[in-house]
């Protein structure tokens, strides 16, 4: 949330994560439907985490990484062992 905002500090709401999910992988099924390398950055929080893990098999099956932000700056990739494998991956 930016500050400044009426919801500033608190969680996202339900309807705000499926809204980030939801474009999120739109936008990277597209680029991979054209042939480019995708993923997803989303923060690191049990929300959406959830929503993430509802369709991780699609994810990993479209060859999608997800990645999860933490207030630190910190990221942890959700497919980062096998996706090291996954055509044209960088070595």
């Amino acid at each position: 949330m930016k500050p400044g905002t009426n919801r500033f500090g608190h969680e996202f709401t339900g309807n705000q994560v499926l809204d980030h999910v939801a474009k999120a992988v739109y936008r990277a099924l597209v680029a991979r439907s054209e042939g480019d390398e995708a993923g997803v950055a989303l923060p690191d929080n049990k929300h959406h985490r959830a929503r993430i893990e509802a369709i991780r098999g699609a994810l990993r099956a479209a060859r999608v990484r997800v990645y999860f932000a933490s207030d630190d700056g910190a990221a942890d990739e959700l497919f980062e062992r096998e996706a090291e494998s996954w055509p044209g991956s960088p070595s």
